[in-house]
């Protein structure tokens, strides 16, 4: 599975490394057809907050929480290219009301590289566990309702 760098921990990143216009190299329809579409049309480019949150470790893992008006993204990258991590998200930094999220991860099910989404309602006082592939990672956007 170390073969490269997963659909998700690409995503990940381009919340994660500051650019004020972000790229996408390939077909337009490789991204018209990925459950990751609907972060790819609502990323911002500028940010009011980061946070980057516990657990990061220099060439191990990275987890950034970024804020844009009242919208949370968080993205998290493995950086182990020959293992699994899991990273348990606390939702602490988030304010007292709910948010809808729309998280993109790795598929860990079958070991693709692919992307796999999911969306759901989460408060502040909830933990999210998130698996990673070997270079994979996670995107999520957390609206408040």
């Amino acid at each position: 599975q170390g073969e490269g760098f997963t659909h998700a921990m690409q995503l990940a990143s381009a919340m994660m490394f500051t650019s004020p216009l972000l790229c996408w190299a390939d077909h337009p329809e490789q991204y018209l057809a990925s459950e990751g579409l609907e972060i790819i049309k609502t990323l911002p480019t500028v940010w009011d907050e980061t946070i980057v949150l516990p657990g990061s470790k220099l060439d191990e893992l990275a987890v950034f929480a970024r804020r844009k008006g009242k919208d949370w993204y968080v993205a998290g990258i493995n950086g182990f290219p020959d293992k699994n991590q899991t990273y348990s998200l606390r939702l602490n930094f988030l304010g007292e009301a709910k948010y809808d999220t729309f998280l993109c991860r790795d598929d860990v099910t079958d070991g693709s590289h692919l992307i796999k989404a999911d969306v759901r309602v989460v408060r502040r006082n909830e933990t999210l566990d998130l698996s990673m592939l070997p270079s994979g990672g996670f995107i999520i956007r957390l609206k408040e309702r």
